[in-house]
C-alpha cells in the first residue's frame, strides 16, 4: 500500500494462500476510505513455483528494456502507426476503480469491438452481411426479386437499407402498386428489427411516407394495422428530429386521409405532442405536427379532450410555446393558427368543459395571431 508520505511496503507472496490473505489486508485497508491510503496494486498474479523465474526476468527487464522492442510490432498497424491500445490501457490502470471503464464502456470501444470480433467473442454482436454483388444481382430483379431478398435477408442491415434506397425510384410507378402493402409490411418489419439504426429508420419513414402519398396503398396499410407500429416507431426515436419529421408527416397525411381508426385518435395526438415537446427547435418537424394535431382535432373530440387535458401539460401552453419561437416563420405561424381554429371551433361545446378559461383563451390568441401577414 502507499500513502500520502510516499510510504510503501512490498509483499512477496510464496504461494496462492499467502496471496489471498494479502489481497484481503489490503481489501481491509481500503475499507477505511481514508484520504491518504490509495490502492498502489490490486493485481495478484499466481504462478506455480515459478517466482525465481518471473523475478529473473523482471529484472532483467530493468537491467536493458531493449528486451521490450519485441513487443511493440503487436501493437502497431501494418503501416508501423500505433494501435489505440495505450489511452485504453491508461484508462484501464486509474489508480481510482470508480474512474475505470466498466467492461461494458470497453466494448463500445472500436478497437475493443474490433478485436473481439476478430477473437469470435460472444460479448459483441456482429452484424451479418451479404455481398453486394448478390445485393445488386437480386435489386436488379424487379420488384418479386427485391421482396424475395428482403424476405430472405431480414436480419442484414446493409440489405435492407440498400433495397429501400432502390424501392424510392419507383415507389411512384403505377406497375409498383400491386407490390406497395407488401413492401410496408417489410419496411416497417425492417425497422422494428434493426432499431439500433437511426439512418435506416429514417429512410424507412421517408418511404412510407411516398407509399402513404397512394390513397389505396394508404387504405391497405391501415387494414394491415401498421398505424400501431408507426406510433411505435414515434415513440422509440421520439429524441430524433429527422425520424419524428417523416413519422410526423406520414401522420398527417394519415389524418388528412381519414385513415385513423377512432382507436388511433388519443394515442397519436399524445405522440405528436411528445414530439412537439421533445423537437421544438425543428421548423418542419413543428409545422408538421401542427397540421397532424388539427387534422386530428377537426376528427375527433377525443383528440380535443386530450389536446387539453394532456398530463404533461396543456396543448394550449405548448403551441403558445411554439409561436414565440416561430413568430417571425409564416409558414409555422399559419400551421399553429389552424391547430387553434380547430380547437376554437368547439366554442362553449369543449369536450373539456373548460369553455370560461380554455376556450377564451384559444379565442384571444388566434385574434393576436390572426393578423399574420402569410
Amino acid at each position: 500500500m502507499e500513502t500520502a508520505g510516499e510510504v510503501g511496503s512490498s509483499v512477496e507472496c510464496a504461494d496462492e494462500k499467502q496471496a489471498n490473505e494479502a489481497l484481503k489486508e489490503a481489501m481491509d485497508l481500503l475499507k477505511l476510505h481514508h484520504s491518504n491510503i490509495c490502492a498502489y496494486k490490486e493485481l495478484f498474479v499466481a504462478w506455480d513455483d515459478e517466482a525465481e523465474e518471473i523475478t529473473l526476468l523482471l529484472q532483467d527487464i530493468r537491467r536493458d528494456n531493449s528486451h521490450l522492442e519485441g513487443v511493440l510490432p503487436l501493437l502497431q498497424n501494418g503501416d508501423h502507426s500505433s494501435l489505440p491500445l495505450f489511452p485504453i490501457l491508461f484508462t484501464m490502470l486509474q489508480i481510482q476503480p470508480s474512474m475505470r471503464p466498466t467492461a461494458k464502456d470497453l466494448i463500445d470501444v472500436p478497437f475493443i469491438g474490433e478485436c473481439l470480433i476478430a477473437a469470435g467473442s460472444s460479448l459483441i454482436k456482429q452484424k451479418n452481411t451479404l455481398s453486394s454483388c448478390i445485393i445488386d444481382v437480386f435489386l436488379k430483379g424487379g420488384f418479386g426479386s427485391i421482396l424475395g431478398l428482403m424476405q430472405a435477408f431480414w436480419d442484414v442491415e446493409e440489405v435492407q437499407a440498400r433495397a429501400m434506397q432502390h424501392l424510392a425510384s419507383f415507389v411512384g410507378d403505377k406497375s409498383a402498386l400491386p407490390y406497395l402493402l407488401a413492401f410496408s409490411e417489410l419496411i416497417v418489419f425492417a425497422m422494428k428489427s434493426h432499431m439500433d439504426s437511426p439512418k435506416l429508420q429514417v429512410d424507412g419513414c421517408s418511404l412510407l411516407l411516398e407509399i402513404l402519398s397512394r390513397e389505396v396503398a394508404a387504405e391497405n396499410l391501415r387494414k394491415a394495422g401498421l398505424i400501431s407500429d408507426l406510433l411505435s416507431i414515434l415513440q422509440n426515436f421520439i429524441h430524433n428530429e429527422q425520424i419524428c419529421h417523416s413519422s410526423c408527416a406520414a401522420l398527417w397525411s394519415l389524418a388528412v386521409s381519414g385513415f385513423l381508426d377512432e382507436n388511433d385518435y388519443e394515442p397519436t395526438t399524445a405522440l405528436l405532442m411528445d414530439a412537439l415537446r421533445m423537437n421544438m427547435e425543428g421548423p418542419m418537424l413543428v409545422n408538421n405536427t401542427c397540421l397532424a394535431l388539427a387534422s386530428l382535432l377537426r376528427l375527433s373530440e377525443i383528440s380535443a379532450f386530450r389536446f387539453i387535458t394532456d398530463s404533461k401539460g396543456s396543448g394550449i401552453n405548448l403551441i403558445k410555446d411554439a409561436y414565440h419561437f416561430y413568430c417571425d416563420d409564416p409558414q409555422v405561424v399559419e400551421s399553429i393558427c389552424m391547430l387553434i381554429n380547430e380547437m376554437a371551433q368547439y366554442g362553449d361545446n369543449d369536450p373539456c368543459g373548460h369553455s370560461t378559461v380554455e376556450t377564451a383563451e384559444v379565442e384571444a390568441f388566434c385574434t393576436r395571431t390572426r393578423p399574420v401577414d402569410f
